[in-house]
């Protein structure tokens, strides 16, 4: 009998007596380790080591780091494999386990008699790292694209695309005046919600029009607006050999189209826009932009993209880190403001940028202020009012202290709060939206506190640490005529408190420390529902009141996900981050898109 039947056999009884499970669980077959990667064909194209197991493969308790990695072929996935050093305790159904080299390979029977290993090119671009999950896929187009997710919250989300031996890159940079206005529409004006460009070929290897084969010079971008409508833009050289990265009718400023049978409402402001718009220094190749993620790619060697990704859902996902070569790009350039906030003297909005060590208050790329932190960590930041006379301020905290800064860069006085055991999490609450700003910082040694005004403690605070728990999560729910303070703790367990600090209800929900909940409010508390990513990274909806797991409960897999009115039509959708992209699902959760 063969050795891989045999090991089938015994994981079969062990799958069906639990007493040997534990010994069974922990066998390796060989004192030999071999790492798959070395060995795996191209055939397999993706390649991914992840915490998120296949439905079904259980680990021993005490294994529950194991290094999975996962083998998959895109047109066949009943040929995909997984690979791991100790044999598990439970396999997806159908699967079957065989030794190799010291560990064992997973999967359906017919997928490891067709394991291939013949190393070609996916080996030459798998960098795997110990820190975290890489996923390294060949696309259809001949590209290859490489992200890590690295295990720590705050690190900067990187990735790396290798284009295909066809691509060319034009030896023209971005147009300026394309990078200007979609640093302004960006912030909101037009109701832009997207945005691409780059230095070489379109994203399907298309041209523009074949009549502009011999003059177009590789550059390009697509924007689309709220409404639906999409315009595409290329760079060219006329007859004169005049290089043009603008946009207009065929004429010396570039080309552009149209979706559909009519220009974008958007163009003649849009065009306005472009043309008034003053050139900028450019350190990137590439940009692509959505509301909650910007991705800003650097061209390196070997027709090699180095992007580096900013953005609310970036700094939510954690970390994609591919080499550390790609970290060559200027990461103080590519830095994605940490919000926005109104500078009354100037009348303009102040980009607020995370330099480390220092925060910047910046205008029309003109420094206002900086200020030193003590700490690593990216800081988040809110617009305040704290005097309640239009005079508006930084609220701004990382894992040391909470700031409050103003116009000049000044400190607030009764500023910086720095408790002794550090800032496990942070808030600033109007319950009123009457300016009455309540400033709530969980510590770490499990404390909640809360301050007014210029740093004074809030009178009448009753709030009453869990012993060797640690508030992580602060959200403000109004639900009917009542405050609820979401204070979620570090070992998953929720409290939802009064405006004094008292518990104001029970919940059994648990949602994962390292996740950024969102909620669908309704009638009640106890029908409200909270919703997050869980450890195998299904989407859970549950009820504050029962936990019981309602609307997109298991109907997608994500990273995270979030609540956003995508339509404006004053009903938020569901919005969910996957290792692929994007998923917007509607109230009646539908997917509408992509």
């Amino acid at each position: 009998m063969r050795s891989s039947h045999i090991w089938a056999v015994i994981l079969t009884l062990a799958l069906a007596c639990g007493s040997a499970l534990s010994l069974i669980s922990i066998q390796r077959n060989s004192s030999e380790l071999a790492d798959p990667t070395n060995f795996a064909s191209d055939k397999y194209d993706v390649w991914e080591q992840t915490s998120l197991l296949p439905d079904g493969l259980v680990f021993a308790d005490s294994l529950q780091d194991e290094i999975v990695t996962l083998f998959q072929v895109n047109e066949r996935s009943d040929l995909n494999v997984c690979h791991a050093y100790a044999l598990p305790m439970t396999l997806p159904d159908g699967w079957s386990a065989q030794s190799w080299r010291g560990g064992w390979l997973l999967g359906f029977p017919a997928a490891l008699e067709e394991w291939e290993e013949n190393p070609e090119e996916m080996v030459s671009k798998w960098h795997p790292r110990a820190d975290g999950a890489i996923r390294l896929e060949r696309r259809p187009e001949g590209m290859y694209h490489s992200r890590f997710r690295g295990a720590s919250s705050d690190a900067v989300m990187t990735e790396t695309t290798w284009l295909s031996a066809s691509t060319e890159i034009s030896a023209s940079p971005l147009a300026s005046e394309w990078l200007s206005a979609w640093q302004s529409m960006k912030s909101g004006k037009q109701d832009l919600v997207a945005c691409q460009m780059a230095r070489w070929g379109t994203p399907h290897g298309g041209l523009p029009d074949s009549s502009l084969l011999s003059v177009w010079n590789g550059t390009w971008s697509s924007w689309k607006w709220q409404s639906g409508e999409v315009l595409e833009i290329w760079g060219w050289s006329d007859s004169t050999g005049y290089d043009s990265n603008g946009v207009g009718e065929v004429h010396r400023d570039g080309l552009y189209r149209w979706e559909g049978n009519r220009k974008p409402g958007s163009w003649t402001a849009f065009d306005r826009m472009l043309h008034d718009a003053k050139p900028t220094t450019l350190l990137w190749d590439a940009v692509e932009w959505t509301s909650d993620q910007t991705r800003l790619g650097q061209v390196k060697a070997n027709q090699r993209v180095a992007w580096i990704v900013k953005g609310d859902q970036a700094h939510r996902e954690a970390s994609y880190v591919q080499i550390s070569e790609v970290l060559e790009a200027d990461q103080n350039e590519l830095t994605e403001p940490l919000g926005y906030v109104r500078n009354h003297r100037l009348k303009k909005d102040m980009a607020i940028v995370w330099d480390s060590p220092f925060v910047k208050a910046t205008h029309d790329n003109i420094a206002v202020w900086q200020l030193e932190l003590d700490g690593d960590q990216r800081p988040r930041v809110w617009e305040v009012d704290v005097y309640r006379n239009g005079k508006f301020q930084v609220a701004l905290a990382n894992e040391v202290a909470f700031h409050v800064v103003d116009v000049l860069g000044r400190e607030v006085r009764g500023y910086p709060i720095v408790p002794s055991s550090g800032v496990s999490s942070a808030a600033v609450v109007d319950y009123d939206r009457n300016r009455k700003y309540r400033i709530l910082i969980g510590s770490g040694d499990g404390d909640l506190l809360n301050y007014r005004e210029e740093g004074a403690r809030t009178p009448g605070w009753d709030f009453k640490p869990q012993a060797g728990r640690v508030i992580v999560q602060i959200h403000h729910l109004r639900v009917g005529n009542r405050d609820y303070l979401y204070a979620g703790q570090d070992d998953g367990s929720i409290r939802l408190l009064k405006r004094s600090g008292a518990d104001r209800f029970d919940t059994p929900v648990s949602v994962p420390s390292e996740q950024v909940p969102c909620f669908r409010l309704s009638q009640s508390i106890a029908s409200s529902t909270v919703l997050y990513s869980d450890e195998q990274g299904w989407i859970q909806e549950r009820t504050f009141g029962t936990n019981e797991a309602v609307g997109m409960s298991r109907m997608t897999r994500g990273i995270s996900v979030s609540m956003e009115d995508r339509d404006s039509d004053g009903i938020e959708e569901v919005v969910v981050q996957t290792v692929d992209g994007e998923e917007v699902w509607n109230a009646r959760n539908e997917r509408i898109s992509p």
